[in-house]
């Protein structure tokens, strides 16, 4: 994320800035594949990685989506542009306005994480920390996995 954007990301909500991050993240994805995503996010906020314990600090922290890298493609013409007006972006995405309500879901409970895991990759893109970890499930595109020493319920 570009320094003079901060402002722009932190402006939004929890529930906003969760939805963006699953509409940049997972919107080719089924609906399952979405929950999944933002369940590793609640995850890595309920155990203080990654930005601290709020939504937008694991969100938005450096390095930690690509969508947000100011080098990714899609961070101006799709993230940077969402940001800037998310309320009249929502109302004319629909894949946007469903991460809205998944997000909305998840925050209030209402929705239950269906992953139990802190990280993910794309399918078939290697990553070098795979191997360090335990792969939990594939969803989609995406291939979830958990810390060795966190175990599935």
């Amino acid at each position: 994320m570009k320094p003079e954007h901060k402002p722009i990301f932190e402006a939004l909500t929890d529930e906003q800035a969760l939805a963006l991050t699953l509409y940049l993240e997972a919107r080719s994805e089924p609906t399952k594949g979405i929950i999944a995503v933002g369940s590793v996010i609640l995850e890595r906020v309920r155990l203080g990685y990654f930005g601290g314990k709020t939504i937008k600090g694991v969100c938005f922290k450096p390095y930690q989506f690509s969508c947000y890298n100011s080098k990714e493609p899609q961070y101006e013409k799709i993230a940077l542009r969402i940001a800037s007006n998310f309320d009249e972006e929502a109302g004319k995405i629909s894949k946007l306005q469903e991460c809205l309500m998944i997000a909305r879901g998840l925050l209030s409970g209402e929705i239950k994480p269906n992953v139990e895991a802190q990280f993910y990759k794309v399918v078939g893109c290697p990553a070098a920390w795979e191997k360090e970890f335990v792969h939990v499930e594939r969803i989609g595109a995406h291939d979830f996995y958990r810390e060795p020493s966190r175990r599935t319920a």
